[in-house]
């Protein structure tokens, strides 16, 4: 990068701009000149200014494409997305493409490398945007105990051993001719950052690709990466603080960053009329970012930036910032021989591990639970490399370092899915013990677990009468767990949203908009029903997820919850309706559901037709 052994350029120089980037051979910075058309060889050359803009958009066709493609390929191999995302930069990038001189000339001409830095930016301001939209912090209120000795411990001793590894990198690159010490010391905290990041997204749509989104694991490692994810954006806007200038330059640029901060959720969040630039505060622009979303009152407008925008970010924009990590990540220069690259990895990727295991053993988990949470916390998403970035361009870690940490995270994302997959998930989704846990098979004088499935308002009836024909007793105690079934539209992930007495007592602003307009007269009558005393207790929940994956989600809850019969109505619309197509639409996803639901269910199934029983 920065060649300019060409004669042309020579020949161009007054039609030249300098600027700063960090080299896409060597990884240091550098100042470089290039002319302002593309290339003189290139066939990008053109006059017409709006033929400059073609290698560009070529890029960003060929980046996209190879991302869906490694997407496919990695969904077979149960790989993350995170993954393909971040092994197709690197392919397109210096170590592997960019070594071919035709690349440079057709894909990525010097004069443009800025504009694909600055759109890579902007996507990731939109997906932190996204990032905090989707934050609930209302939810931090009922986090366990246990929850929150798993994120400390975990946060603590990822800072320890990264300070350590830090320094054992530097040890082993002792004979290479770089300064590998930052300039601010600042390096062993970015190096332990980036080992403390569990990536709320990226974990949740593991869990519900791995269908354990309801299961005590999925609920344990989801309520743990969300503090995580908090404490650690906390940690990073604390060291970009500390990295800004020298004296008394750091703690300025702290003290605005938390002033922001404090003015977003106390002024801005009501009004919504203004918000102050982030840039200003000396922090990075993502925060403002974030912080916007995470202000942002739940609600239709919320519904409506998702649909409207997502995609356009985080399909077409954020690659691009993928791309800048590959552009700045030349392989050939890796520092470590193989054998200190296994110590390295080895050590950075048990610590999480062992110290996640040994705080789940303490409160009761299993072995084989233990060690997938274990697994599951060290799943690493955009946030990781955003602080190596960050480290990278304060200088605060050496490029030989920084490429280190990029073998660690693909390391740790490489066993983020697969390994929870073979110890965990293979065995619960065979549903082996289904047979024991069935009606016939229930033990006098003991608890009967119900799991009834609800589709609309108008099937709590006929569920509620049937269960209250079933003569509930301090004996045979009826334990009913509700879930209205909710079709996926524009999420990325499922989810489940367990809805018990301290919704009352929420804000009702803080809620989504779904659940307002739909879910709140299903909560209502099932309290209601719990008040009249017909069963021992009722516990609501709402499961969002498609339709065809809905029987896994079931399953999956059925086999958490131990119950013994999945209650589900199954009615066909009438065509006397006017709204029989709509209706007959919703009724085949249904009748597909049961069809699953019959052949993997772990206990036994009961299908309710309703021909009056809902009128009783």
């Amino acid at each position: 990068m920065g060649d300019t052994t060409n004669s042309a350029y020579e020949d161009a120089a007054l039609d030249a701009r300098s600027i700063y980037d960090i080299n896409h051979q060597t990884g240091e910075i550098v100042e470089y000149t290039y002319v302002r058309n593309p290339n003189f060889n290139s066939p990008w050359k053109k006059v017409n200014p709006l033929f400059e803009a073609a290698p560009f958009f070529t890029h960003l066709a060929i980046t996209i494409f190879f991302i869906r493609i490694s997407f496919l390929l990695f969904s077979v191999l149960r790989l993350p997305r995170f993954l393909a995302e971040l092994m197709s930069a690197l392919v397109l990038g210096a170590s592997v493409m960019g070594t071919q001189e035709w690349v440079g000339m057709f894909l990525r001409p010097t004069a443009h490398t800025q504009a694909i830095e600055t759109m890579g930016e902007l996507g990731l301001i939109y997906y932190m945007f996204f990032v905090g939209l989707e934050m609930d912090l209302t939810s931090l209120r009922n986090l366990e105990k246990k929850v929150m000795c798993n994120v400390a411990a975990g946060i603590a001793f990822s800072l320890v051993a990264g300070t350590g590894l830090y320094f054992l990198v530097i040890y082993l690159t002792r004979d290479h001719p770089h300064d590998h010490i930052s300039a601010h010391g600042l390096g062993p905290l970015f190096f332990g950052a980036c080992l403390t990041v569990t990536s709320f997204p990226d974990l949740a749509r593991n869990l519900s690709d791995l269908k354990i989104l309801y299961t005590n694991v999925g609920r344990m490692a989801l309520s743990s990466a969300f503090l995580n994810d908090l404490a650690s954006w906390i940690f990073v806007i604390l060291t970009i603080g500390f990295s800004n200038g020298q004296g008394s330059g750091p703690f300025i640029s702290l003290a605005a960053t938390i002033i922001f901060l404090l003015v977003c959720w106390f002024a801005i969040r009501p009004l919504l009329k203004s918000i102050i630039p982030s840039d200003a505060c000396g922090t990075h622009s993502m925060v403002g970012a974030f912080a916007f979303g995470l202000i942002m009152p739940p609600g239709e407008l919320q519904t409506k930036i998702n649909r409207q925008l997502e995609e356009f970010a985080t399909g077409i924009l954020l690659p691009l910032y993928f791309v800048t990590v590959g552009m700045r990540s030349n392989f050939q220069y890796f520092p470590l021989k193989p054998l200190e690259l296994v110590v390295v990895v080895g050590l950075a990727c048990s610590v999480k591990v062992v110290v996640t295991f040994i705080v789940s053993m303490f409160y009761g988990m299993s072995f084989r639970e233990g060690f997938t949470l274990g697994i599951l916390m060290n799943t690493k998403g955009i946030l990781s490399l955003v602080i190596l970035n960050i480290g990278r361009e304060s200088k605060a870690l050496h490029f030989e370092i920084f490429l280190v940490l990029l073998v660690i995270l693909m390391a740790m994302t490489l066993m983020a899915k697969p390994i929870p997959y073979l110890i965990y998930c293979k065995r619960a989704n065979e549903f082996k013990e289904h047979n024991q846990r069935t009606i016939e098979n229930i033990i006098d004088h003991s608890e009967f677990r119900v799991l009834l499935c609800i589709h609309d308002i108008h099937s709590i009836a006929g569920l509620t009468n049937l269960l209250e024909y079933s003569n509930s007793s301090k004996q045979s105690p009826i334990i009913v767990f509700a879930v209205h079934l909710v079709e996926l539209s524009g999420r990325t992930t499922a989810m489940m949203i367990v809805h018990d007495k301290t919704l009352a007592s929420m804000d009702k602003d803080n809620r989504p908009s779904y659940d307002r307009k739909n879910v709140d007269p299903i909560i209502k009558t099932l309290e209601e029903f719990e008040k009249r005393g017909l069963v021992e207790s009722v516990l609501p929940l709402t499961v969002v997820s498609p339709y065809d994956t809905m029987h896994e989600d079931i399953c999956n809850l059925a086999e958490d919850k131990l119950t013994s019969l999945i209650l589900i109505p199954f009615n066909k619309p009438s065509r006397a309706n006017g709204i029989y197509c709509m209706l007959n639409h919703k009724f085949s996803s249904i009748q597909k559901v049961i069809q699953n639901l019959l052949k993997k269910a772990p206990c036994s199934v009961g299908i309710l037709i309703d021909r009056g029983i809902g009128l009783a």
